[in-house]
């Protein structure tokens, strides 16, 4: 209809902060180990520039922001203000967004907080890991249990309840009883959202040297599949709903931004290291921190690296493994009409096999993992991209 205003599409915004006090012993992201105020504040300029120089802007509406990294909290108020700023200058932006940063609880102080959330921020995503110190040290955390604590105090005086505790489980040493008593002192700080990680390790992390030269020992699949277990029970006990397979929250507190991952919606990634995910198009900004600068400030955009230009095919593949992450499972209407197939009839062997096995549930037209699925989800989704 003439004069009739086109709706604005929804989008996600991930920022990547790519300093760290200190290197986790397990974090494969890409980070380097310097909390140097003068790099700090040439890198958020560049950011500002990126931003700025977005080549989407008025279809688009941000729904979602999220600072990750690396140790977003290291941000003064002042930088974080500047980078929201200039979203808020290039973008529209929805009168709901969820702004949500990564903190380390030693990172955190009140004053700042208190700052960050007049910046707007109105979710904070908290690397607890363990309430362990023991289990903390294996990990080459930076903070303590204590910390932990002080952190959430902080959080509540400020005002904000809409924040996540991260928690990792099949941590060397650590025991099945370990991994419930963090569980509950988890729920005990009444958080809104609790993500429950598995400690996968990538090849070029110190845990793995560490694991190939018998340093450490890693957990037994059956020990992390008890424990998931355990994370599944404890949770939903104390309220939590299941939402995705390492994510639980309380009602109306999940993570908008990650859903839109699982969702395969489109998301913008500012910053060196930063993923986007446009029109069925996933690039990277290249992990190069100085040229990544250097680029912005001679008016070039940062150079890129192209992961995925998806065919329909894997359109439909991508689908499927991420919706299957979502305990509501995927729409098979939804499938069959974005896809133009018959989904059932096309994987009808892929579905009966994984419903035999009890690793797939189909009701009332959605397709779900079980329980069982979600431990053994990467042996149901491989069916599905083969």
């Amino acid at each position: 209809m003439t004069g009739m205003k086109q709706e604005k599409k929804a989008i996600g915004v991930y920022i990547h902060i790519p300093f760290c006090r200190k290197k986790c012993y397990y974090c494969d992201f890409y980070s380097l180990p310097d909390t140097d105020e003068s790099l700090l504040d040439q890198y958020c300029q560049a950011l500002v520039t990126e931003i700025e120089t977005a080549a989407w802007r008025d279809e688009l509406m941000v729904s979602t922001i999220f600072l990750g990294g690396g140790t977003p909290s290291l941000l003064s108020a002042r930088q974080l203000s500047g980078i929201l700023q200039q979203i808020a200058a290039v973008f529209p932006v929805s009168s709901e967004v969820e702004i949500t940063v990564e903190a380390n609880p030693a990172t955190i102080n009140l004053p700042k907080m208190e700052e960050y959330l007049t910046a707007g921020v109105n979710r904070i995503s908290l690397g607890a890991q363990s309430f362990a110190d023991d289990e903390l040290t294996v990990l080459g955390r930076v903070h303590n249990a204590e910390d932990i604590l002080s952190s959430v105090q902080i959080l509540y005086k400020c005002g904000l309840e809409n924040f996540n505790l991260d928690l990792i489980y099949g941590i060397p040493g650590q025991s099945i009883r370990s991994w419930e008593t963090n569980l509950r002192k988890a729920m005990e700080l009444k958080p809104a959202h609790i993500s429950a990680y598995l400690l996968q390790l990538a090849p070029q992390t110190i845990m793995a040297r560490q694991a190939e030269q018998k340093l450490l020992t890693l957990a037994d699949e059956e020990t992390e599949a008890a424990m998931y277990e355990v994370t599944i029970d404890e949770l939903t006990a104390g309220g939590f709903k299941q939402y995705e397979i390492s994510n639980f929250s309380l009602p109306d507190y999940e993570c908008r931004h990650n859903i839109f991952y699982w969702q395969s919606k489109n998301y913008l990634g500012f910053g060196a290291g930063a993923v986007s995910y446009m029109d069925n198009r996933r690039y990277i900004n290249k992990p190069e921190l100085f040229n990544y600068m250097e680029s912005l400030r001679s008016g070039k955009l940062p150079p890129t690296e192209e992961l995925e230009n998806m065919s329909l095919k894997e359109q439909l593949a991508d689908a499927i493994v991420l919706g299957l992450r979502l305990s509501q499972g995927i729409n098979i209407e939804e499938i069959n009409k974005r896809f133009d197939i018959d989904f059932i009839k096309e994987y009808s062997y892929e579905i009966k096999n994984n419903i035999e096995k009890g690793l797939l549930n189909l009701n009332n037209g959605q397709l779900a993992l079980t329980r069982r699925g979600y431990f053994l989800s990467n042996e149901v989704l491989c069916h599905f991209v083969a």
